[in-house]
Formats: structure tokens, sequence, C-alpha cells
């Protein structure tokens, strides 16, 4: 007990105290109600997650600038730990961030993008370790590029993508090498905490990669019509509910396109049937995956909720404001991208 004050009295009453900060259920059916993207940008000022001295030019830049602000969430909650063994798990999962932006110098590389043109969506600032951005984007093969980030571990992240990218000259495998690479680490990594961090991290992790692994597979099924085999090999393993056989068989079955609901029969109650059937009834591709999606970071949210009200000196306090702020963030690049483009 005294141990786990000591570790996470100040963060925990830190963090607390930001939590009460995020945009609320309601603020964002406010934000629903804006005219324009421009009226909840100059909200968005004003609460501190874009600086007014930036010029916003279209949606692009706006995203950028929100994925700015989480870099500085995280790298705050970072520097506010002192603990060397969470400090280091701290720093593995910001890794993710890293890699989001490297996925953007890549898909840059490969359209031989002028460097003068990368400023409103790559980050050229030191995240976790130190990127060579403008080298990257110069150079004259993978080979080449993957030789500037020797030094970090994207270097052996991309290497189980690298010779189907080389056949099939699609960034889609170094992607995947990237997010498997990350998530196999981070797996890795739990074993530096204590027992009890330990268990809250193996949820929450494995069930983002649940999420991860279900909206892959519906789209290797969907867009790339993948074999089974192949469209197993590039998932992640452990997950937090859903085992390697119960994916295989979701994906085998001859259909799938009415089968993926059987993947929540075994959820909690408040996954309602009025969002099951909202689900099953849109006909558009892509707005039923949103619905998916949107739903899987539903009860998240509601996991992340309960660890708040359990024992406050763990991990999970850490874990929960940094999963509430990348889906605070994801929500407003959603409620931005509907006004900006007149849909809402």
């Amino acid at each position: 007990m005294f141990k786990d004050l000591s570790k996470y009295g100040f963060l925990n009453a830190k963090i607390r105290s930001k939590i009460g900060n995020i945009i609320s259920d309601k603020e964002f059916e406010d934000m629903r109600l804006h005219k324009n993207c421009y009226e909840i940008i100059n909200s968005l000022i004003e609460k501190g997650y874009i600086s007014k001295e930036n010029k916003l030019k279209d949606i692009t830049n706006i995203e950028f600038e929100l994925f700015k602000y989480l870099i500085r969430i995280y790298q705050e909650i970072y520097n506010y730990i002192s603990e060397r063994n969470l400090k280091r798990f701290i720093f593995k999962l910001m890794e993710k961030l890293e890699i989001e932006n490297l996925k953007n110098i890549l898909r840059a590389w490969f359209k031989r993008e002028n460097t003068s043109n990368i400023d409103g969506y790559i980050y050229k600032e030191k995240i976790c370790y130190e990127i060579p951005v403008e080298k990257l984007i110069a150079s004259q093969d993978i080979d080449e590029f993957r030789k500037y980030i020797i030094n970090t571990p994207f270097f052996n992240y991309m290497c189980s993508g690298l010779d189907d990218f080389k056949k099939t000259g699609s960034l889609f495998y170094l992607e995947i090498s990237l997010d498997k690479g990350y998530f196999f680490e981070v797996f890795s990594s739990i074993s530096l905490l204590a027992k009890r961090d330990q268990k809250i991290v193996q949820k929450f992790i494995g069930f983002e990669i649940d999420i991860q692994n279900l909206i892959w597979l519906i789209r290797y099924k969907n867009y790339y019509n993948l074999k089974a085999d192949s469209a197993i090999e590039n998932i992640i393993s452990s997950g937090w509910k859903f085992s390697k056989e119960f994916l295989i068989n979701f994906y085998m079955s001859e259909k799938f396109e009415t089968d993926y609901l059987k993947l929540f029969s075994g959820m909690p109650n408040y996954l309602t049937q009025q969002i099951l059937q909202k689900i099953e009834k849109e006909l558009n591709f892509k707005n039923k995956m949103t619905l998916i999606e949107d739903m899987l970071n539903q009860i998240l949210m509601i996991e992340v909720k309960n660890t708040l009200v359990g024992y406050p000196f763990t991990i999970g306090i850490v874990i929960a404001y940094l999963l509430l702020k990348r889906i605070e963030i994801k929500n407003l690049v959603s409620l931005l991208n509907l006004k900006y483009y007149e849909i809402l």
C-alpha cells in the first residue's frame, strides 16, 4: 500500500485533475450544433488544444494540430514519472505516436513527396527518437530508408513486412509490421511492472489488440480478399477477448457479412440491441466499419471508467487517462471532418 502510494500518489493527483478537463459528452453535443468546423476550432483554441498562432489551412492541418497536442499530453505524463520501470513502459506506449508519424513519412517517401509539402502533416521534432525526416523521404529505396532508423526499434519492427513489400510494392505490409512489432514489444515490457499493474495493462492493451484485429480482418475480407492463412498471419497475438482459433473460424465463415455480429454476443449487456441492429442494417461498408469501431471504443470507454473508480494507486489511472485522451482526439477529428465536409 505505502509502496503504491509513493509510486502513484503524486501521479494520481495530477492526472485526476486533468481528467476533469476532458471534453464531456455534453460539450461534444454542443459542438455538434456549431454551424461549421471553424466554430469548433475556436472552442479548441480556447481550451488550449490548438495554438491560435498556427494558420489552419485545411482539415489535414487541423488533424495534425490535434496530433501534436496528443504528443504533448504523452510527453507531459512521461515527465511526471520518476519510477524507472514505469517510465520505461510509458516511453514504450509513446512509441505508438512515433509509429503513426513514421507511417506518414513512409507514405510521403512512397509518393516521392517534396519535403517542402510535409509541414502540415508530418511531425519533425523528437517524440521518442531522433528521426531524420528529410533523409527518410529522400531515400532511394526501402533499404536506405531503414538505414536511417537503424538505431530505433522500428528498424526491426519492419523486418516481417519487408519481403512482401518488395514483392507487391504495397506499404500495407510495412505498416502492419510496425504495428505488430510495437504490440509485441509492449507485451514484452509488461514484465517490468508490478503484478497488479501487469494484469491491468494486459487487459487494456489486449482489448486494443482485439479492436485492431477485428477491424483488420473485416478489411482483409472486403478490400483485399486475403486467404485465411494470409489474413491470420497479419494479425496481432495476445488479444484479450478473442483467441486466434476464434478469429480463424470467424474469418473463414461463409456468412462473414452477418456473422461478425456474433463477435459481440458474449460482451456485457451495455452493447444494446439497438446499436447492433443499426450496424446490421447499414449497407455502406465504410459506415458499417465506423459503427463497429465506435461500438468497440464504447466498450473500452466503460472499462476505462470502471478503472477510475477502482483502487487508485495503480498504473490504471495512467493508462485510463491516455486512452481517454486518444479517444477524445479521435472523436474530435471525426466531428471536425463531418463539419468540414458539411456532412453534419
